[in-house]
This record gives C-alpha cells, sequence and structure tokens, in this order.
C-alpha cells in the first residue's frame, strides 16, 4: 500500500491528498476538505458565503436612509 501524503493549508485544512510521485494531483479525496486533529480528521463547518444584494433591496436601503435623512433634516 503506497503512503499517502495531505497537503495542509495555513488553517490547518487538507486540500491535496496525494503520493510523492503525483506532487499535486489529488488520489483520496477522502480528506480534502478536513483538519487533522490529535491523530484524527474532523469535518470543518462551512461558512456560510454572504450573498450580494439585489437591485431591489439596494433601491429599498437608498429609498429608506433618504427617507431617515429628511425626518432628521440633513436634506
Amino acid at each position: 500500500m503506497k503512503k499517502l501524503y495531505a497537503q495542509i493549508d495555513e488553517t490547518g485544512i487538507c486540500f491535496c491528498v496525494g503520493t510523492p510521485k503525483t506532487n499535486i494531483e489529488v488520489v483520496d479525496y477522502s480528506y480534502v476538505g478536513k483538519r487533522y486533529v490529535d491523530g484524527a480528521w474532523e469535518d470543518v463547518p462551512l461558512e456560510p458565503v454572504p450573498t450580494q444584494p439585489t437591485n431591489a433591496e439596494l433601491a429599498q436601503l437608498v429609498s429608506d436612509l433618504q427617507a431617515d435623512l429628511l425626518i432628521a433634516g440633513v436634506i
């Protein structure tokens, strides 16, 4: 059986597993995206990806801000 080597990023998460001859070629995906802690691989919770507001949401925010500024007497 070949030894596999994991490449770990700066946060400790595996991004590649291969043999020395495969360099960065992934030969085993079961460890990718996991963190090695105290001798065991553990799943890493995914952070939600922030979404861009829609044009309608931006228009509503601008309208609300203008209304607040009018009430405050700034504009």
